[in-house]
């Protein structure tokens, strides 16, 4: 979905933010929730969708010079917990409180090796 200036264009510059298919409903609840008042829970879902799409947006941006060390490779959590002591759920709950750097990719989160060994360092 973009959400377009009252004369229906997009804002310039600006990458249009996108609602996926599988976020429908709960698309729908925060409107709803909204039309009685509460607008938390749609600002919260939309600023999540702004910052996903934005996320999607820089990456297919950022122009590659040189394939990225192994270490800077984003890998699933499924595999990152390969190296850690911790479970997929764990790093899950990190990734979401923000104690390690992580992006959400539809429903999967992604990490480094290099953000798991900073965690590791940190504790």
């Amino acid at each position: 979905m973009v959400i377009p200036k009252p004369n229906g264009a997009c804002a310039a510059n600006t990458p249009p933010t996108v609602i996926l298919r599988v976020n429908r409903k709960q698309y729908y609840s925060v409107l709803a929730k909204a039309d009685s008042g509460n607008t938390n829970a749609l600002e919260n879902f939309v600023g999540r969708a702004v910052e996903n799409s934005l996320n999607l947006y820089l990456e297919a941006c950022k122009p590659v010079i040189k394939s990225p060390q192994p270490e800077e490779k984003w890998i699933p959590l499924r595999d990152a917990c390969m190296d850690t002591p911790y479970r997929q759920e764990y790093l899950s709950l990190l990734a979401r409180l923000g104690c390690i750097e992580a992006t959400k990719r539809g429903r999967n989160w992604y990490t480094t090796r290099q953000a798991i060994k900073a965690y590791l360092a940190s504790l």
